[in-house]
């Protein structure tokens, strides 16, 4: 048995274990469909990416204003809650295989985001029990897409060529 406060939520697990589900198909999709159906899989992973790290960036700014005290001084808390949705925008304006290396740098970044919050009881004391195997499942599939031959091996396409970094 677990010690009190240790055991994450079941609803949590649940519904974070189905969010991780996207990445799981689009990184299968990269590798087993076809050109077209693998690069419009590969944008999915990148905007589904860029959705989830604004909303882990969310769940840090609830975690920084719900602590007890005054919110001021706490600049430099906000503006890291910050960094995940501008590092998404920035993601989805990259070419494939840049965008998809962005999302995952993004949330393994984040998991360091969660751990400093944990460490400061700012976060539940089950989250990073929560967060470490997502986000390892999560980076694992990005990383498998973004070797599929789909990014690997990139063609020319009008969105892809709006940003070559």
């Amino acid at each position: 048995m677990k010690p009190a406060g240790l055991a994450v939520p079941s609803a949590a697990a649940w519904l974070t274990a189905a969010g991780a589900l996207p990445f799981l198909a689009g990184a299968a999709l990269a590798w087993l469909a076809g050109p077209l159906p693998g690069e419009l899989a590969v944008r999915a992973m990148i905007a589904y990416g860029a959705v989830i790290l604004s909303f882990i960036g969310g769940i840090h700014w609830g975690f920084v204003t719900s602590a007890p005290g005054p919110l001021k001084g706490r600049w430099g808390l906000l503006s890291a809650a910050t960094l995940p949705a501008l590092l998404a925008w920035g993601a989805l304006l990259l070419a494939p295989e840049r965008g998809i290396a962005a999302v995952a740098a993004g949330l393994t970044a984040v998991l360091l985001l969660d751990r400093w919050a944990w460490v400061r009881g700012l976060a539940p004391r089950w989250w990073m029990r929560l967060r470490i195997p997502v986000t390892a499942v999560v980076v694992g599939a990005l990383v498998a897409a973004a070797a599929s031959p789909t990014v690997s091996t990139p063609r020319f396409t009008p969105a892809a060529a709006l940003i070559e970094v």
